[in-house]
């Protein structure tokens, strides 16, 4: 009878044990299928012809284009924090980045980020996106530099829109550019 009683109590434990174990197996799975689902929203996405010039035009600290690759980040656009689709155009030992930042379908930029202290890297992304608008920054720049004050300006050209700021004063990541495409 104890046998009888000890091997029903075994298998008792057994089958709890493997019926454990099969529930864990099975979140597991759901977890690694939603990770799966979120990494196919964005590896689906190809990097626009467009961003892909850009970024071939922009000297030493490009990612190269065979590189690039779509990802999902949040910006705060209009004050609001928005989900966006970017592509990093430049690589993380640079002392500057640059974001181009994907219209609703993916299929062109629609702006792009520049944060930094290398105003050449500016100039190269502003003349890569034809804003017209390199030479107005320049003179912004260099009127900062002789009166060492902070600058902010919007301007304006046919194919965009460049919100630029500058601090002279700043040591790191002193200018910042919101390059907005027509």
């Amino acid at each position: 009878m104890k046998k009888i009683l000890l091997s029903g109590l075994i298998i008792f434990t057994g089958v709890i044990l493997i019926s454990c174990g099969d529930q864990k197996e099975t979140e597991s799975t759901t977890t690694k299928d939603n990770a799966d689902e979120q990494k196919i929203t964005t590896e689906d996405i190809q990097v626009p012809d467009d961003v892909k010039k850009v970024a071939s035009q922009l000297g030493e600290d490009k990612i190269p284009t065979e590189d690039l690759k779509v990802t999902q980040d949040n910006y705060y656009i209009d004050g609001e924090k928005t989900n966006v689709n970017l592509v990093k155009l430049l690589n993380s030992e640079s002392t500057s980045s640059i974001n181009a930042i994907l219209n609703s379908d993916n299929k062109a930029a629609k702006e792009y980020k520049f944060n930094g202290s290398n105003s050449g890297t500016l100039m190269l992304l502003l003349a890569a996106v034809n804003s017209k608008l390199d030479t107005q920054v320049s003179k912004e720049i260099v009127n900062a530099n002789d009166t060492n004050e902070s600058v902010e300006k919007e301007l304006s050209s046919d194919t965009s829109n460049v919100l630029f700021k500058y601090d002279p004063a700043s040591d790191d990541h002193s200018m910042h550019a919101t390059i907005t495409l027509k």
